[in-house]
């Protein structure tokens, strides 16, 4: 695997891994949800992919650095359009968890000529309920920084913006949300203050769903939701509202998984993801050697 990191013209820088594959095919773009990187999909991509892959972290996520203020989907979204213009990336085969798959739904409305195909995983579109914090409390957690030169000056800072015990234990004992640098220092890659801001700008809006039903007009890009059988984001009425709003969309409720599927359920969620990228690939491959 090889790593870089590009400069977005919005003064961002976003992290990525590539991982090579036949470039005859169309790549595939992975995007992590709210609170995590591009780790989580390590299990997904390192198990082999005829595609070549790129994983990226969002603003404010891992190794992608944020301007402190700026999480609203249109920014988010021209982030990905100015990384594969960078890359020289179009029609790519989107596959976005959670938070992710709102940013990667917004992109392909907005973007389509880079999108080959859109998988979701365990994610509906409707506004999440609104959560609101005191105004000192959201001081505090602006106050968050990224690096911290020991564990416990990192616990230190977690505990003083009011995380209890099992969110501190969750964050340093996740590689994919803090990691030890060469130096020794403690590099936080998922602030909560972020996870806050996020929540706020993209889990508690409508345009998530304006953006799917745009989406759905076009109608060269084919789009699959698959949503767990436990803890699912995916609600009834929100999956009812996905398939109203594109009735050519399609849904797989995996079985033995949670709102993790590509973790709970690797197996599964690969066979899905595996059909799904075929076919889309397949389709590429034809329409390629047609315009030949």
């Amino acid at each position: 695997m090889v790593q870089f990191q590009v400069m977005l013209n919005s003064a961002v820088k976003l992290s990525h891994t590539h991982v090579p594959g036949d470039s005859n095919l169309p790549p595939v773009l992975f995007i992590h949800g709210r609170g995590s990187t591009k780790d989580t999909w390590s299990n997904v991509v390192e198990s082999g992919m005829k595609n070549e892959a790129y994983i990226i972290d969002l603003r404010g996520h891992g190794e992608s650095i944020y301007n402190g203020v700026n999480f609203d989907l249109p920014a988010m979204a021209k982030d990905i359009a100015i990384f594969l213009n960078d890359n020289s990336l179009d029609k790519c085969i989107i596959v976005a968890h959670s938070m992710g798959s709102r940013v990667a739904t917004y992109f392909c409305a907005e973007y389509p000529e880079y999108v080959s195909g859109l998988f979701i995983e365990d994610m509906d579109m409707k506004a999440k309920p609104e959560i609101s914090f005191s105004e000192n409390h959201t001081k505090r957690l602006s106050e968050l920084k990224r690096l911290y030169r020991t564990e416990k000056e990192l616990i230190d800072a977690l505990i003083y913006v009011g995380c209890i015990d099992s969110k501190i234990k969750r964050i340093i004992g996740s590689p994919s949300k803090c990691f030890q640098t060469k130096t020794g220092s403690y590099y936080l890659g998922a602030s909560p203050y972020v996870e806050y801001l996020i929540h706020k700008e993209i889990q508690e809006s409508n345009a998530c769903q304006d953006a799917f039903c745009k989406l759905g007009t076009h109608e060269h890009i084919p789009v699959t939701l698959v949503y767990a059988d436990k803890n699912s984001h995916v609600s009834k009425e929100g999956l009812l509202n996905m398939h109203a709003l594109m009735p050519r969309l399609v849904s797989h409720q995996i079985a033995d998984s949670e709102h993790s599927i590509h973790k709970s359920n690797l197996t599964a969620f690969k066979d899905c993801l595996e059909d799904f990228v075929q076919t889309v690939s397949q389709s590429f491959v034809s329409k390629k050697t047609h315009h030949i």
